[in-house]
């Protein structure tokens, strides 16, 4: 059997990643479409991340560079790989 410690250690890592990407997704945005997009407004499900929260003027302009975007998303970390945006 596992002891506590081992299990904290893997939610804290997940965590870490989560973490991770949402950053790089936060700075992918602000490079490729000029978007401010605080860390709490975008979740990550599986391969795809949402955003919510923002206004319908930096969702358009966030599809209308949707696929730079991924690009840069998906050359900057190596953790999972991000299909869409949505």
């Amino acid at each position: 059997m596992r002891s506590i410690a081992e299990f904290f250690e893997k939610i804290k890592s997940a965590r870490a990643k989560e973490a991770f990407i949402r950053t790089v997704v936060q700075s992918a945005l602000k490079e490729a479409a000029s978007i401010e997009v605080p860390l709490e407004a975008i979740s990550i499900s599986s391969s795809i991340i949402t955003l919510k929260g923002i206004g319908q003027a930096a969702r358009a302009a966030a599809f209308i560079k949707k696929p730079a975007i991924l690009r840069e998303i998906n050359t900057r970390q190596a953790v999972r790989d991000i299909t869409d945006l949505r």
